[in-house]
């Protein structure tokens, strides 16, 4: 369906998908402030290029392309990838999230600590995926894209996204797991 739009309806719709996708380019970066850096230039690229949006409805999924674009071209430029060898640091990074979070609610004390406890144990155990593991999860279980977004997103084939998301969601139950019994 192709709409007719002008710069502030999508300005607005763009602005609405913003801790989406700073949720989904500190996964990617791993750091606040790189995070920061690759939301700054994908909106700077999307204003720059609304015009090539054909429905407005499919902005979010726009502004992901966009930004995983950016971030294996800054990964190719820097000729390696954005997932730092200090996991501590990664972790912690993703502390800062959390206030955030497209899933946090308002949730009484103990259902908050719950909650809480339980995202950090996700947490950790997407820092021990490899990238494209992290990103099938993050873009499929969070972000909540479909098999076929993902596949034009990330530019891999339907089965590969598939077993990707299957490949990973096996590690994480895994890794998960210890966790529960180590706790």
């Amino acid at each position: 369906m192709n709409k007719l739009f002008g710069q502030k309806a999508f300005e607005k719709q763009a602005l609405n998908h913003l801790d989406s996708l700073y949720f989904g380019a500190l996964k990617l970066t791993g750091h606040s402030e790189d995070a920061e850096d690759l939301m700054q230039e994908t909106y700077q690229k999307a204003f720059n290029r609304f015009n090539q949006l054909k429905d407005l409805e499919k902005c979010r999924a726009w502004l992901y392309r966009i930004m995983i674009n950016t971030w294996k071209n800054w990964s190719t430029k820097r000729s390696k990838e954005f997932f730092p060898g200090n996991l501590e640091e990664w972790e912690g990074s993703m502390t800062q999230y959390a206030k955030v979070s497209p899933q946090s609610q308002r949730m009484d004390p103990e259902a908050e600590l719950i909650h809480k406890e339980l995202w950090e144990a996700v947490e950790s155990a997407l820092t021990h995926l490899h990238p494209n593991y992290r990103m099938a999860v993050i873009l499929a279980d969070i972000e909540g894209f479909s098999y076929k977004e993902i596949s034009e997103l990330m530019e891999w084939p339907m089965g590969t996204v598939m077993s990707r998301l299957s490949r990973a969601r096996s590690l994480l139950a895994g890794i998960l797991t210890e966790h529960k019994e180590e706790t």
